[in-house]
């Protein structure tokens, strides 16, 4: 595995906190990094920017669409609301600057689609873009976007993301998909994680309340006398596998 750190000042503090000695760091761009990146072998390609969308980004998953083998995956994480240069902006000079920078991904955009609420949309609408154009000439595959998710942690995210593959295969990974993760194949994506603000505690009783057979178990009903709703319950059960849990001890 290698971890990519192109900020001078990071890299060495980046280099000692790496976890396991199957991982290199290296101090390098994206750009740099796949422009030398001569592994033939199937990739998966995870690109996370701390950056707001920009024609830096876009140009990497343009040079993503040459450089993922058949069989591989790429996704791109990118911080979801407007940049420092964007931020107080007025919403038409944010179109005027796409329309400047990013070129044809503007294209159809409105000054309405530069509003803080709908940002994150936005960036979404632009990602997929561009992905699409990055592997439009590509003969020897289809790209089948299977990730396109709205998140928050410190800070709101967006991820696209995808497979390229045979054109054989798409309808049995699909099939896949939908059954392992079908919240994810929605017909509005991209699909929303909600920011479950929970107690230790909570998350205790929601793992006994959305794994019992019954849906007015002691768990349940003990958690909607507190408030929650049903589709507190939903959002949880399907989030479950993929919420992690920190633990920290003396070996």
């Amino acid at each position: 595995m290698i971890s990519l750190e192109r900020d001078p000042d990071l890299i060495t503090r980046s280099t000692f906190n790496c976890p396991f000695d199957f991982i290199s760091v290296q101090h390098k761009t994206v750009a740099q990094f796949l422009a030398g990146d001569a592994d033939d072998r199937k990739t998966i390609y995870w690109l996370d920017y701390d950056d707001g969308l920009s024609p830096e980004i876009t140009g990497d998953i343009t040079a993503l669409g040459t450089r993922v083998k058949v069989g591989g995956f790429a996704f791109v994480t990118v911080y979801a609301l407007p940049p420092g240069i964007l931020e107080k902006m007025t919403k038409e000079r944010r179109l005027e600057y796409f329309q400047q920078h990013l070129a044809d991904y503007s294209i159809g955009l409105t000054a309405d689609d530069m509003e803080n609420s709908r940002f994150p949309e936005t960036v979404h609408r632009v990602l997929v873009s561009a992905f699409t154009n990055a592997f439009s000439a590509r003969a020897d595959g289809q790209l089948q976007l299977l990730f396109q998710v709205q998140y928050r942690d410190s800070t709101p995210m967006v991820t696209v993301g995808g497979v390229f593959c045979e054109k054989r295969a798409v309808n049995r990974i699909l099939r896949r998909v939908k059954a392992d993760l079908p919240f994810l194949m929605g017909e509005e994506p991209p699909y929303k994680i909600r920011n479950l603000n929970l107690t230790e505690r909570e998350r205790a009783v929601f793992d006994m309340a959305v794994t019992k057979r019954r849906s007015n178990s002691r768990q349940a009903n003990s958690l909607k006398s507190l408030g929650f709703k049903d589709q507190d319950f939903d959002t949880y059960r399907d989030l479950i596998r993929f919420l992690p849990r920190y633990h920290e001890s003396i070996v």
